[in-house]
């Protein structure tokens, strides 16, 4: 048995120089995302939640095209959009959450636009979205954004099974 066990732990380890050292992982990247990567990446989160739903509401698209980077409005004006397009399949609707103001740096329209996101807990109140200091977004940044609300519109629009969350159980 001693032996099996040296020679696995020999193989494993000869597997692991024949690979090479240990590729680095990769540095944050401080690049902003573009509005053509912004664009595709909607378009899938559009398409799952469309089939995921089964929605089928049209909703006026946002302009995204070029190697600009997005800006934080686009993204918020797209959310906004994919919002209006599950809102109708919706099952839960969430507790408020209370919005500081103060912290949103969004103007015009966009920011009623973002406080009812905030308010749904889709974005995050404090987060690079609404409060952060720069325009752009950098690829973890829009990733976190969009990972958060998918995650809302995914919580809002299933309700759960009773069997599996003790909030809506009986009290048999």
């Amino acid at each position: 048995m001693k032996l099996l066990a040296c020679c696995l732990l020999s193989l494993v380890a000869l597997a692991g120089v024949a690979q090479g050292p240990a590729k680095k992982p990769a540095a944050n990247a401080p690049a902003s995302v573009t509005e053509s990567e912004a664009k595709a990446t909607f378009a899938r989160a559009e398409k799952i939640l469309r089939k995921l739903t089964k929605s089928t509401r049209q909703v006026q698209p946002i302009s995204l095209a070029g190697s600009n980077s997005v800006s934080r409005e686009k993204v918020v004006l797209q959310l906004d959009r994919l919002y209006e397009i599950v809102r109708p399949t919706t099952k839960l609707t969430p507790r408020p959450i209370i919005v500081n103001v103060r912290v949103l740096k969004m103007s015009g329209g966009s920011k009623d636009k973002l406080v009812r996101l905030v308010k749904l807990g889709a974005v995050g109140n404090y987060g690079t979205l609404a409060a952060g200091p720069d325009n752009k977004l950098s690829v973890r940044e829009f990733g976190d954004t969009l990972g958060f609300f998918m995650a809302r519109m995914a919580e809002m629009t299933h309700m759960p099974n009773p069997k599996w969350s003790p909030p809506l159980m009986d009290g048999d």
